[in-house]
């Protein structure tokens, strides 16, 4: 009866060690691979995201104007085209036509800005707005695209040299701010402007439209 009940124990001992033997000498099992294409196809999406996200950056977010006009690209038709004369920071002539950069606004040639570091000076930041329109300007042949005409008469109109879309590199340099009364165009470029303490923003100054309303312009 003992050997009989020894005999059954040994058979279980047997047939669990050939289970664990069997279970440890398996080898382990090789995750199923995914066919070349499918996985090719899944990336393609995000580098589409990543695209658009560049372009948005570029046209919204303020990167150097250079690069947001290389990304944008220039029309295929303009309206008025030639040689470019400032009269002011927003404001320019070309042949007969008065034109006004739309979707900014420069401070006017008389309007004062004070410097926010030591000497303390006040000049007339809109002399300084229409130095650098002249010199974006310079010895090019502007090309503007009309969007309307203002309560004065002038065209408005986004205009370029070369490929630099002139509103925005005015912006850009903070020598111009985004008239967001009108367009949200340049909202971005003026922030970045702003966070680097460029031109108009290195100074304490008054939003030209006010400036403009106090002064009776």
């Amino acid at each position: 009866m003992a050997d009989s009940r020894g005999k059954t124990v040994l058979r279980l001992v047997h047939s669990r060690d050939r289970a664990t033997r069997a279970a440890w000498g398996r080898a382990p099992a090789r995750p199923a691979r995914r066919a070349p294409g499918r996985r090719r196809k899944a990336f393609w999406p995000f580098v589409w995201i990543a695209l658009l996200a560049l372009a948005y950056g570029a046209h919204y977010l303020g990167l150097p104007s250079q690069v947001a006009d290389a990304l944008n690209g220039t029309p295929e038709r303009f309206d008025i085209e030639g040689p470019a004369e400032t009269i002011d920071g927003d404001t320019l002539r070309i042949g007969e036509a008065r034109v006004r950069l739309d979707g900014i606004d420069a401070p006017e040639s008389d309007q004062p800005c004070t410097t926010k570091t030591r000497p303390i000076m006040t000049f007339a930041c809109g002399s300084s707005a229409a130095g650098k329109l002249r010199a974006l300007t310079d010895g090019a042949v502007v090309r503007c695209v009309a969007n309307g005409t203002d309560k004065y008469g002038r065209t408005l109109a986004t205009c370029y040299a070369g490929k630099a879309d002139l509103g925005r590199a005015m912006v850009r340099a903070g020598w111009a701010l985004a008239y967001r009364r009108y367009s949200a165009r340049y909202g971005l470029e003026e922030t970045a402007a702003r966070l680097e303490g460029l031109g108009l923003w290195a100074t304490a100054f008054d939003n030209p439209e006010d400036w403009r309303h106090r002064e009776g312009g």
